[in-house]
């Protein structure tokens, strides 16, 4: 590849999912990435974005992947604008070194990202898994203000933030998020951050599952404002573990006022081992539901042999199988899932699943990657619908 771009021929360890790709190509600027996707459009190469590579085995395998766009060099805090709580980064940089850079200015990003210490901005973004807070602060997508894209034939597309240069009128930083590397590459980023808490407090109570969403929706609604309610069922079927944070001035008395409505527990300014955390995803299931029908999920969940973690208050929970679960039965999962749920599988190595399920906005996704990428060079086959 004649780009001025590093280049290295891809070893076992650049599988995405699976599939090995025949180069993986190490761009320092956004110019660089522009110039691989010029040379890829041109010889009509597949391309997967990657950044820690902590996800890449989320999704299905790519259809084809001939080059792999690491943007390990991308690593630089590029502005902080402390004083207007902003941040523009390179899309490589990770989360973890984020977060500790920010500290040292008492601020931080509301993101809570799995695999913080290898996970960069731009593959959280790109695979958008929400973090317990949330609830309060909101996903990835509400603390983007702008983004830095480079399309499929190398054109570079700025939108939100200081500049404004968006495609055809779409707002890129909504569509690029959680979008699986599928319409182009994120390059940089810019996002509102928050002031460090000046204390926090959990509340932890062990609950029956019965329990579980009348003891939510009381929290949900208090106005002891927690920034985030998490469960933890470790084996199906077992008790429940609840974890309700409440963050900012008097933590504990609000603490305090959350334990009064559980009925039970401890309070604690030790955050939970299991919190925001995802211990194993060979096998793991996103579900999303109206908060409202938490037992039914709940139900659902313990029938289909899987554990869980998440959130029932955003109406959002992970799955993991928690013993090794065969094809027909992580089939027979999703099908009780998907009652009262959605229910997309992240993770599995059953390549013949329905792993997204019946997805109304479909039509409208295909017209949107037909017109980012016509040619079907990003990531083909990694999103819904084979898009």
């Amino acid at each position: 590849m004649s780009t001025g771009v590093t280049v290295r021929d891809a070893g076992p360890e650049d599988a995405v999912n699976g599939v090995r790709p025949r180069w993986v190509a190490l761009p320092e600027t956004v110019e660089e990435i522009a110039a691989v996707l010029r040379e890829c459009a041109a010889r009509d190469l597949a391309v997967v974005p990657a950044g820690g590579g902590t996800k890449l085995h989320w999704g299905p395998p790519p259809e084809r992947c001939d080059v792999l766009l690491d943007l390990c060099c991308m690593n630089e805090t590029l502005e902080h604008a402390a004083g207007d709580l902003v941040v523009r980064v390179q899309a490589g940089v990770t989360v973890a070194a984020l977060a500790e850079a920010l500290a040292g200015k008492g601020q931080e990003l509301v993101l809570d990202a799995p695999f913080a210490a290898d996970a960069t901005v731009g593959g959280t973004l790109a695979t958008a898994p929400p973090g317990p807070r949330a609830f309060r602060h909101g996903t990835a997508r509400d603390l983007l203000i702008g983004i830095t894209v480079v399309l499929p034939d190398g054109t570079i597309a700025r939108s939100g933030g200081k500049v404004v240069k968006n495609v055809a009128g779409y707002d890129l930083g909504k569509l690029f998020t959680g979008s699986y590397g599928t319409l182009g590459v994120i390059a940089e980023a810019t996002f509102r951050l928050h002031p460090l808490p000046a204390g926090r407090r959990w509340v932890v109570a062990a609950l029956d599952a019965a329990e579980v969403a009348p003891a939510c929706a009381a929290l949900a609604a208090s106005q002891a404002e927690p920034s985030a309610v998490e469960v933890d069922r470790p084996a199906p079927g077992g008790p429940v573990t609840l974890a309700a944070l409440v963050e900012g001035a008097a933590a504990g008395a609000r603490a305090g006022t959350l334990r009064e409505l559980v009925g039970r527990g401890t309070v604690t300014a030790e955050q939970p081992s299991w919190w925001g955390a995802i211990t194993r995803d060979d096998v793991l299931v996103e579900v999303r539901f109206p908060p409202s029908r938490t037992a039914d999920v709940l139900d659902a969940a313990a029938g289909a042999g899987l554990a869980l973690r998440g959130s029932p208050v955003s109406g959002r929970l992970l799955l993991e199988a928690w013993r090794d679960i065969t094809r027909d039965e992580l089939a027979a999962a999703l099908a009780a899932l998907r009652g009262p749920a959605r229910a997309h599988v992240l993770a599995a190595p059953y390549d013949d699943l329905d792993r997204w399920g019946p997805v109304s906005a479909l039509p409208l996704m295909r017209r949107v990657k037909e017109r980012f990428d016509p040619g079907r060079r990003m990531s083909p086959g990694r999103y819904v619908g084979g898009i």
